[in-house]
């Protein structure tokens, strides 16, 4: 009886080249993807961090919904020198004054308390919770020029 040998063949050297290119573009384009979906979480985060820092901020600006806590507030600002010999900072006289007034930012307390002419009154219930956002509304003053000889 004959016996027949099974013939075994491997892949070509054409299909070999033609297997490697498709693997190689599939890699390609994988990496593509997963490049574009993380510059998408990264970009994603920045703007979510950026909104949970500035938007309390921008909200606690917002007048018509922050409370009076502190009217005519004044800050004293001046440069300080080390003293040599006590090692203490001293003021060096030239103190500039900031102005304004202290508003509060609640949602606790959503009502604004107001006078009979509409201005608004010091409430100082509007400063109870931890989470509050405080800001000064600082009076810009009128700029100072020096007059020369």
């Amino acid at each position: 009886m004959k016996t027949r040998k099974k013939k075994l063949r491997g892949m070509t050297l054409v299909e070999c080249i033609i297997a490697i290119a498709v693997f190689a573009a599939m890699t390609l384009l994988l990496a593509m993807f997963g490049t574009a979906v993380e510059a998408n979480i990264r970009h994603s985060r920045e703007t979510s961090n950026k909104v949970v820092t500035e938007g309390p901020i921008a909200e606690a600006q917002n007048k018509d919904a922050s409370h009076l806590v502190k009217k005519s507030l004044e800050i004293s600002v001046s440069k300080t020198k080390k003293d040599s010999e006590s090692g203490e900072f001293v003021a060096d006289g030239n103190a500039i004054k900031i102005k304004g007034d202290v508003y509060k930012v609640n949602p606790d307390v959503p009502v604004l308390p107001k006078d009979e002419e509409g201005n608004p009154v010091v409430n100082d219930s509007a400063s109870t919770n931890k989470y509050d956002f405080q800001f000064v509304d600082v009076e810009i003053p009128e700029p100072t020029t020096k007059k020369s000889d």
